[in-house]
């Protein structure tokens, strides 16, 4: 990698953390800027993580290695997609009963919509730098396997609101919130709408490498 390449990775992480900071220090006002700061850490490290696992198991050889890194991958990168559900935020943070016209929710602070509708940008766009790292145009018939597991994961998360490490430190009631989703007829509902929106983000991604593909040629 070239130094202005590192230079505006660099950059970009910078840009990144400033929109996470902004987006919890509007959605968690009572909270230090300590607190705050140590949140849009952990939300960073979940966004830079499938990235980094991506780029390792591209350059990994070692079968048993790969295994592992395959497995902290598949933990991670659901997060990238359900970033999107972050949009969610913006009825707390533009709440109509405030207002006596609810066309007037947020017409003061306007701003306050834009990080949560980037961040669901930036989960999107590492969705795509992980696909392209994993050379999508090799995972064929198991691609729709793959959005399926991410969207019944995202789901899952959203609705259980446990995290990653709940499987290790409370698999007690990781069990008990899977048997819960799995008789929720809401669950599969919002798993299916979400694997049809996140199946036309990963065709538009696909579409995209290919054409790259190509043109390298």
């Amino acid at each position: 990698m070239k130094l202005n390449s590192r230079y505006q990775v660099a950059l970009f992480a910078v840009a990144v953390f400033i929109v996470l900071f902004l987006h919890d220090s509007n959605l968690y006002p009572q909270l230090s800027n300590a607190h705050r700061f140590v949140l849009s850490s952990l939300r960073f490290t979940l966004l830079a993580g499938p990235v980094l696992l991506s780029v390792m198991l591209k350059h990994t050889k070692l079968s048993s290695v790969r295994a592992v890194i395959s497995v902290a991958l598949a933990l991670f990168i659901p997060y990238t997609l359900y970033s999107v559900t972050e949009i969610r935020h913006i009825t707390e943070l533009c709440p109509v009963h405030s207002v006596t016209y609810f066309t007037d929710s947020c017409s003061l602070s306007s701003w306050k919509l834009l990080p949560p509708i980037v961040y669901a940008m930036i989960g999107i766009a590492v969705y795509g730098v992980c696909l392209q790292q994993l050379n999508v145009r090799r995972m064929r018939w198991w691609l729709g396997l793959f959005v399926l597991y991410i969207a019944l994961a995202s789901q899952f998360a959203l609705q259980s609101r446990l995290n990653i490490w709940n499987i290790a430190t409370q698999p007690a009631d990781v069990l008990n919130e899977l048997i819960k989703a799995a008789t929720a007829k809401e669950f599969w509902l919002n798993s299916g709408a979400y694997f049809l929106f996140f199946m036309a983000i990963t065709a538009v991604i696909t579409h995209s490498v290919n054409n790259m593909a190509f043109k390298q040629k």
